[in-house]
């Protein structure tokens, strides 16, 4: 029973778990103010996911020192239409940001941009002032039922004033009519106005039960909102067996752990990032016994928008962030792609961010099929070029057994030999050669000529005595060939 103020801090908590005696409203006052921190953000025009934790509170309220024009719900029910220029008609798109009003609803998400004053870079802070919310609280769920994966997303968000177990969540019967998977927005944030666009983080973060990206794990604090998918009639539902106490510090803050005290499964997780600017992507590659190689409710996480890099694992044709396979064995192999919006000539890099289980002790190895060329992940990061933007959706293989390629793998076999000797490369083929192009073991390209003959000669004197070099040539017959050699 509260008869004055009662404020609880940014991490601090109101855990309850006695749906039969809820806070009451009347004349005993059951009325509290949860205050709740976004992570930095670097102006205005950044986007915070909120959900209240409090029964009555009101847009205006909350929301008082940022502009209430710019505080939106999402209804994946709207229609609108897109422009469809030089392509004909306007093309009707499911969903629509609606500028929010009025007391926030139980369950739902809201966006906002952050405070009005003050000076950049800070955080939003807001106080939601009402009855705190308790037992069993449902949403209705939008499903259009078009087969189409990317319309079916609904903003909801944690209805508690203490964090909740989205283990738990994904995990309840009453929540089967999402897929499993819930989405956090990042910001992304731009470093500075250079021409190779300056970026930090991806676009969103995901979990299920393979586990998180983007330093997610399964607390998710008060006041947090998350996309989810909805995949039939529905609603989503959230009750007090979900919440967590003393574990309220996990509002998403950008690459921060929220907990250390995760159990350690057959996982691997990879990044991709650029050269120059900052640009990052990470995924989530799981093996689990209770998965399949296929898409499985709660373990695979589709790849919800795209940012300046966008890194994927694939089935079929859709775009995954977070992938559960069936049990590790050394014969599996996951198909990878990689897009890049930036215009400019620019290198990336794949690495490893972290390993659990059983892969501790297993080869890594990624092939790069425009290369011909399978790399040690455990041994070296890899490095590769990219001359603009486009999308490279079956460019690579994860895999846990090396293959050898040599011309043996051609389908059609030109003769094409390469003759190391010092300083110097001599290649000959019964095909004329068109093009000839040659890369370290990271990847990095150091030539690329464009010939018109059968016979031709490098100089090598350049390259660092010891590289393994790559050799792939193009043949006038539209054949090509993979040599490797070491420079002597």
């Amino acid at each position: 029973i509260i008869g004055g103020s009662f404020t609880l801090g940014d991490t601090e908590s109101l855990y309850t778990v006695n749906a039969l005696f809820p806070f009451v409203t009347g004349s005993i006052i059951g009325s509290i103010t949860k205050i709740e921190s976004s992570t930095s953000l670097v102006n205005i025009n950044d986007f915070t996911y909120w959900s209240s934790p409090v029964q009555g509170a009101t847009i205006g309220s909350v929301f008082s020192n940022a502009n209430l024009n710019r505080v939106y719900y999402w209804d994946q029910a709207a229609t609108s239409l897109f422009d469809g220029g030089d392509v004909g008609d306007p093309t009707v798109i499911y969903g629509e940001w609606i500028n929010a009003s009025g007391t926030m609803t139980p369950v739902r998400g809201y966006i906002s941009e952050g405070p009005t004053s003050g000076s950049y870079p800070q955080r939003h802070t807001v106080s939601f002032t009402g009855t705190p919310n308790n037992g069993t609280l449902g949403l209705g769920l939008v499903w259009n039922n078009d087969g189409n994966a990317y319309s079916d997303y609904n903003l909801i968000g944690n209805p508690y004033p203490s964090a909740f177990d989205a283990d738990a969540f994904i995990n309840s019967s009453d929540n089967a009519a999402i897929d499993g998977t819930i989405w956090l927005w990042t910001h992304n944030t731009q470093n500075n106005g250079d021409p190779i666009y300056q970026y930090t983080t991806d676009d969103y973060v995901s979990y299920n039960l393979t586990g998180g990206i983007g330093g997610v794990t399964s607390n998710i604090g008060s006041g947090q909102g998350f996309m989810v998918r909805a995949i039939s009639n529905g609603q989503v539902v959230f009750n007090n067996t979900m919440r967590l106490r003393d574990q309220n510090t996990q509002f998403y803050r950008g690459t921060e752990t929220k907990s250390t005290n995760v159990e350690e499964k057959d996982r691997i997780w990879l990044n991709v990032e650029s050269s120059d600017g900052g640009a990052s992507n990470q995924i989530l590659i799981g093996f689990f016994d209770n998965a399949t190689d296929g898409h499985d409710r709660g373990y695979d996480g589709i790849k919800n928008g795209a940012s300046w890099i966008s890194f994927y694992s694939k089935i079929d044709t859709l775009r995954y962030a977070i992938q559960g396979l069936s049990s590790f064995s050394m014969d599996k192999t996951v198909s990878l792609g990689f897009d890049t919006y930036i215009s400019d000539p620019l290198s990336y890099k794949i690495s490893i961010h972290n390993i659990e289980g059983i892969l501790n002790s297993n080869d890594i190895y990624l092939v790069d099929h425009e290369l011909n060329l399978t790399h040690d992940l455990k041994q070296a990061d890899y490095e590769f070029n990219v001359d603009g933007a486009g999308n490279f959706e079956d460019r690579f293989t994860l895999q846990f057994t090396k293959s050898t390629l040599g011309v043996g793998d051609l389908e059609l076999d030109n003769n094409f030999v390469v003759i190391n000797e010092d300083s110097e490369l001599r290649l000959r083929s019964n095909s004329v050669i068109t093009n000839i192009k040659i890369y370290d073991i990271t990847g990095r390209l150091l030539v690329d000529e464009k010939l018109n003959d059968t016979e031709y000669n490098i100089d090598t004197h350049k390259i660092k005595q010891g590289t393994v070099l790559i050799l792939n040539a193009t043949f006038e017959n539209g054949a090509e060939a993979s040599k490797k050699a070491i420079r002597f």
